[in-house]
């Protein structure tokens, strides 16, 4: 039988929308997948977007999932990333992640049945932007009262968004650095040294890419808990901070933004990887120099991204020159013919010296 959809009518006076009084119970049946009422409401003294919505699943905990998981996407929209790469023409990663930066603030299961062995339920669910300055999610209703599935649930939406936020940031830090920098050689020259060697002076600049840039900026400001920072010049002093000079600023009340790239950006070690390839493409030489600037492996009076105190800033305007002396002693000059320069993570260094 064709499904078809059944809207709830709104039956309540302004006074009582304004205090977001339950409204009328959804129709039983036929049902139909998916949001029959969306709209933004006040509650508890705060505006939050109110949702009628049925889902179904293998079982009732999975269709509650489901509901709620639409009824933020409803209320707050999402932001989805594509990532593909292919390697050596092989599929080597494929990811879709989608973004809502809300979670549940308070529901209502209104109805559930078995149809063809899946749970529906009909919901009504209220949903909060998740910009929230500070750790409060729930005040209860009456004084003593825990509302223990309120609560439980509030956690769990909430984990879900930071989880999903962490892997946003993380498809774009998997690019790091092989997309996040633009090198431009300069002509090479060669040089005698004091023991009448021949040696090949490499120059070069590293500066960042914008597109990565604006890239990694997007997503810190997506994901970013405090909203309301700077805004009439209020401060904020959550517990880490993510800026893309120039570009966007992210506030967080947890470290889990700050922790990844410090992982991805620095403990990968970014190295720079020289490579030295004849008339016919064969790699002739190949060595990765680690730079401070990039992997703090020594002092530097300027990083790329400097990090501290649960701070961390990506430094877009800095660009630095670097020279690299190549002994060309042990490789068949008359035969070397291109330089080719990135910078990869030490994991991927490969060396035939």
């Amino acid at each position: 039988m064709k499904k078809l959809i059944v809207a709830a009518a709104l039956i309540a006076s302004t006074a009582t929308l304004a205090q977001s009084q339950v409204i009328e119970l959804l129709r039983p049946s036929p049902w139909t997948i998916g949001i029959a009422i969306g709209k933004w409401v006040f509650k508890d003294q705060k505006k939050i977007f109110y949702v009628e919505v049925t889902a179904q699943a293998n079982n009732l905990e999975s269709a509650r999932e489901s509901a709620f998981r639409m009824a933020v996407e409803r209320a707050v929209g999402t932001v989805i990333s594509s990532e593909k790469e292919v390697v050596n023409y092989q599929l080597h990663r494929n990811e879709i992640i989608t973004y809502a930066s809300g979670y549940v603030d308070d529901y209502q299961l209104v109805q559930q049945q078995t149809v063809n062995n899946q749970t529906q339920v009909q919901m009504r669910v209220w949903v909060s932007h998740s910009a929230i300055s500070n750790r409060l999610l729930n005040v209860s209703r009456d004084a003593g009262s825990v509302e223990g599935g309120r609560i439980s649930e509030q956690i769990r939406s909430v984990q879900r968004e930071r989880e999903s936020a962490d892997r946003l940031l993380f498809t774009v830090l998997a690019d790091y650095p092989r997309r996040a920098f633009d090198i431009r050689l300069e002509p090479t020259r060669v040089v005698m040294t004091d023991q009448r060697q021949g040696e090949l002076h490499i120059p070069f600049v590293v500066s960042w890419n914008s597109h990565y840039v604006n890239s990694i900026a997007e997503v810190v400001t997506r994901i970013n808990q405090k909203n309301d920072c700077n805004k009439w010049f209020r401060q904020c002093t959550g517990a880490s901070m993510i800026t893309v000079a120039g570009q966007g600023v992210g506030y967080f009340d947890d470290t889990a933004a700050y922790d990844l790239m410090h992982r991805e950006m620095v403990i990968s070690r970014p190295q720079i990887q020289i490579s030295i390839r004849d008339q016919f493409g064969t790699v002739q030489f190949r060595q990765c120099y680690s730079a401070p600037e990039l992997d703090y492996s020594g002092y530097a009076t300027w990083h790329y991204i400097e990090l501290g105190g649960y701070r961390a800033t990506i430094n877009t305007s800095l660009t630095k020159r670097f020279t690299i002396p190549i002994d060309l002693a042990k490789m068949p000059t008359k035969s070397l013919d291109q330089v080719d320069i990135v910078v990869i993570r030490k994991s991927g260094c490969l060396s035939n010296t």
